[in-house]
């Protein structure tokens, strides 16, 4: 078979052996590359190699027979090089949902049936006719009438190639840094050839027949290998780094060695507002709006390294770390900076050390050993020390001799069980005056940060001498009242069988009946201290069984006061021990005004979906503001006080059953609303 040397056998020879080498190339490293990806290129660079080397031997054969043959092995070349290419740009620019089998088959479906036309002699005729040879600049080529599936061909091939353009122009004006040049070069390279074919369909060319779209990619394709060698846009680590880094929420600036930036991630650009005005510009200039970051990257690195930007009108606290990158020389080729947004834990900060600082809880830190190691502001305003001072004396020093045991006891707690027992002791303040703390030792020896004992106590000196001087007076009020107003009353009564005028008689009257009150309410409060001072047990009772007794006290009382009783045979509900004293002092209460007023008293006891509900009602107010200060809400005002303790017993003996108190009614009537777990 004779053959004719062409002057395009070199260029088309090195655009297949290239092809060639990239596809055995990149099958070599397949592991670590994007396989969609990876497969695609593979298909491309094959099918340029078929291509590049079969229109070769096509325009070197010098019979119609053999470059009709040869141009049966191109149509592969083409058809292969139609699907791949497009297919190729979709994975490099994610466009990874449309590469599914069906639309694949799809897409190959038309080069395909290209390709059994030139290979079948019945449906030649609807792809090209083979026309006659001519002599063109000493070349043999071959006229070619095309036929309806090749025109149809073309533009299938031209609109794959303009969307693959699309997708890789569209890449390398949004991307940055060496993303933005890969994508360009590519773009480049997929412009290349659809021009040549372009050129040769309208004949642009001083080559008539000959196509030059093979001849491109003698340009393509050692093009797209120095993208492969030097980006690696195949490989799975730059892929899955650029997306991270552009996703990754710290900020992240690379400069060159030259000082200007040549990349910014996304947060990084929107954090320092126009992103890509950044890039290209030395740092000052690209940073200027930001003084502090640009004093902050200058720092050594041992220095404080945090920044406030305010973006929108925020205000942001970042951390800086500034990282120099060298080539594989040791040469300083750049520098990484990244911001990382520590605002929460900045606002964190800053709200526990304002609850530190003005915390009136002592805590303190101190070794295994017992040498302070740290202490709060709060020992300032409750000790008089500067915390600064004390560090690393004992705390054994500082608290008073008789009490090193406890405080020894709560270590040894600690060490047992984690937390110590609450123990007070008595702590030696700046001016030598004593300070009672209570507090507690926990053992976070153990602890990475701490490594000792992490104590905490109040002072609760205050709360000691008034519960002194409370202590002193109830005894008072207990005893020594009691006692001197026992003899009062016999005294009165002696004066009063001795004196015969009525009148001195009546003032001792007044006064033996003055004492018989004070004398009730000694006893009502040694009753109730008693009660008080153990823990309020709850019980369920039978409120109407307690109701009966209440009433039936006041009645022997107050004979002429009727009291009537509204109540179910049992009503069971959570009472305290002193609830029945507290149901006779309120019927009582309500006796003593129905007696001046000639009314009767009204008690009611009527369960509810939570339990029982007990109402002492009486006609006219018979509480004043208080009272019902006391009964409602625990408390009293200077001009609003109740009478005697009887109401805070009230209080006391519902509230702590988990019971509630109401006035209704302007003072007319009295609400008690028990607790009954077992009620529906």
């Amino acid at each position: 078979m004779p053959w004719s040397e062409t002057p395009f056998a070199v260029p088309l020879l090195l655009a297949a052996v290239t092809g060639l080498l990239l596809a055995a190339y990149t099958l070599g490293r397949r592991e670590r590359l994007d396989p969609p990806a990876v497969a695609a290129f593979v298909t491309v660079a094959l099918a340029t190699t078929v291509w590049t080397g079969a229109y070769t031997q096509q325009l070197a054969a010098t019979t119609v027979a053999a470059k009709l043959a040869w141009t049966r092995v191109v149509w592969v070349g083409v058809a292969l090089t139609a699907v791949g290419w497009p297919v190729f740009v979709l994975a490099y620019t994610g466009h990874r949902r449309v590469l599914r089998a069906r639309a694949l088959a799809a897409l190959a479906a038309l080069p395909a049936l290209c390709v059994l036309a030139v290979w079948s002699a019945n449906y030649r005729w609807l792809l090209l006719t083979p026309v006659d040879l001519h002599d063109v600049a000493g070349i043999t080529v071959l006229e070619i009438a095309p036929g309806p599936l090749f025109v149809l061909f073309l533009c299938y091939s031209y609109a794959l190639d303009v969307v693959a353009i699309g997708l890789l122009a569209r890449a390398a004006s949004t991307r940055r840094g060496t993303r933005r040049r890969e994508a360009a070069a590519l773009c480049l390279g997929s412009v290349l050839p659809l021009a040549a074919s372009v050129a040769s369909v309208a004949v642009l060319h001083p080559y008539p027949y000959v196509d030059a779209t093979p001849m491109a990619f003698g340009v393509t394709i050692p093009l797209v290998a120095v993208v492969l060698f030097r980006y690696r846009p195949l490989s799975l680590v730059p892929v899955a780094r650029t997306q991270l880094l552009e996703e990754m929420s710290d900020g992240l600036i690379v400069l060159n060695a030259a000082e200007r930036v040549v990349d910014a991630n996304a947060t990084a650009r929107a954090l320092l507002g126009d992103g890509t005005g950044l890039i290209g510009r030395p740092a000052e200039r690209a940073l200027a709006d930001h003084p502090a970051l640009l004093d902050a990257m200058e720092r050594p690195a041992d220095g404080e390294r945090s920044v406030v930007i305010e973006r929108d009108g925020e205000r942001r606290h970042y951390d800086v770390s500034v990282s120099v990158v060298r080539d594989s020389l040791g040469a300083v080729s750049g520098t990484l900076v990244s911001l990382r947004d520590i605002t929460r834990r900045r606002e964190l900060e800053q709200w526990y050390q304002s609850i530190v600082d003005r915390s009136t809880t002592i805590v303190a830190v101190t070794d295994a050993e017992g040498g302070l190691r740290y202490a709060t502001p709060s020992f300032e305003r409750t000790l008089g020390y500067d915390p600064g001072d004390i560090v690393g004396e004992r705390v054994t020093d500082f608290i008073h001799p008789d009490d090193v045991p406890a405080f020894q006891s709560s270590l040894a707690d600690a060490n047992e069980h984690g937390t110590g027992a609450l123990r007070e002791v008595r702590v030696r303040d700046a001016e030598d005056g004593w300070h009672v703390i209570e507090g507690q030792a926990r053992d976070l020896r153990d602890d990475p940060v701490i490594g000792g004992y992490l104590l905490s106590g109040h002072d609760v000196t205050a709360r000691r001498r008034t519960e002194q001087r409370l202590q002193a007076l109830n005894r008072v009020l207990r005893h020594d009242v009691r006692n001197e107003l026992s003899v009062v009353q016999g005294y009165v009564s002696m004066a009063r069988e001795r004196v015969d005028d009525e009148e001195v008689r009546e003032w001792l009257e007044r006064a033996h009946s003055a004492s018989e009150k004070l004398l009730d309410v000694s006893e009502t409060s040694r009753y109730v201290d008693a009660e008080l001072e153990r823990d309020p047990e709850v019980a369920r009772a039978d409120v109407t069984g307690a109701v009966a007794d209440a009433v039936a006290a006041v009645e022997r009382t107050h004979p002429d006061v009727r009291v009537a009783v509204d109540a179910p045979e049992s009503a069971r509900a959570d009472v305290t021990r002193l609830f029945e004293f507290a149901v006779e002092h309120l019927v009582r209460t309500a006796a003593e005004h129905a007696a001046s007023a000639g009314e009767e008293v009204a008690v009611c006891v009527e369960r509810t979906p939570s339990g029982v509900e007990l109402r002492v009602r009486l006609g006219e107010r018979w509480l004043s503001e208080g009272d019902e200060r006391v009964l409602e809400q625990g408390e009293e005002s200077p001009l609003a006080h109740a009478d005697g303790l009887g109401f805070w017993i009230v209080h006391w003996a519902v509230t702590a059953a988990d019971g509630t108190i109401a006035v209704a009614e302007d003072g007319r009537v009295v609400v008690l609303r028990l607790r009954d777990p077992d009620a529906s």
